[in-house]
């Protein structure tokens, strides 16, 4: 099996998961892979909201194809969606057994941190039970946040949220809890990227043969965001 990390842009998608005859990030995959593997298996690691962007999900491929014909190909989709480093791993590797995950939320204003906001954040570091922060259903409600940090830029404040695993809304609404101290406020989900699916593997970056490295540079997207965000603007333009 092949571990695959890619980025793609989250407003330009009706969904992640695959909805016949919708535009949506699997769909798009299992549209390329079609193509060019025979028969293949597909193991998506993380499960992204409508609007939430990624710099770096993950999904594990088994397909009889090269790797390096594989990457290419799918470099080729017409979407903000880019494929940009691998590793090969047993095929029983299962990708939502992560390590951790890191999500990105950009505020759109400059955030006073006082000490209400960093007692809120210390609450919400540690293991327990998130059942009040996340759309309910059959999960295990208990979560184990590792690290929540923030940077404020200019007009804008960020936040970092580092935890095993996430609840379906869970991050955005914590991320109201912090600002707002209220639980059920549910922040806008096309300010929220998810950076890196963390796992304990050596990844092979790929660059495409014509050399345009900077669409795939880690920071792209959320670069793009941010200034999109700020114009008032939701689509994405080259560099």
């Amino acid at each position: 099996m092949y571990l695959i990390k890619f980025s793609y842009y989250g407003p330009a998608f009706e969904s992640f998961t695959y909805i016949k005859g919708k535009n949506t990030v699997v769909g798009t995959i299992r549209e390329y892979l079609d193509r060019i593997c025979e028969n293949y298996v597909l193991k998506v690691s993380s499960r992204t909201d409508r609007n939430v962007s990624a710099l770096s999900n993950a999904f594990g491929l088994i397909c009889d194809r090269n790797i390096n014909i594989i990457m290419k190909y799918l470099n080729t989709i017409k979407k903000p969606i880019f494929f940009h480093s691998y590793a090969e791993v047993q095929d029983d590797f299962n990708p939502r057994h992560a390590k951790c995950r890191k999500y990105i939320y950009i505020y759109d204003k400059k955030l006073k941190i006082d000490e209400e906001i960093k007692n809120r954040i210390l609450e919400l570091v540690g293991e327990r039970d998130f059942s009040k922060f996340a759309r309910k259903d059959n999960r295990n409600p208990v979560r184990k946040i590792t690290e929540i940090k923030f940077h404020e830029m200019n007009k804008i404040t960020v936040f970092e949220i580092t935890g095993e695993s996430f609840l379906w809304n869970q991050v955005r609404r914590m991320v109201g809890y912090i600002i707002y101290g209220k639980n059920d406020i549910l922040m806008k989900s096309e300010n929220l990227i998810l950076k890196d699916v963390c796992y304990d593997i050596i990844f092979n970056k790929f660059f495409p043969e014509n050399g345009n490295y900077d669409t795939f540079y880690l920071d792209f997207l959320v670069r793009r965001t941010i200034i999109n965000y700020l114009e008032g603007r939701r689509g994405i333009e080259p560099l």
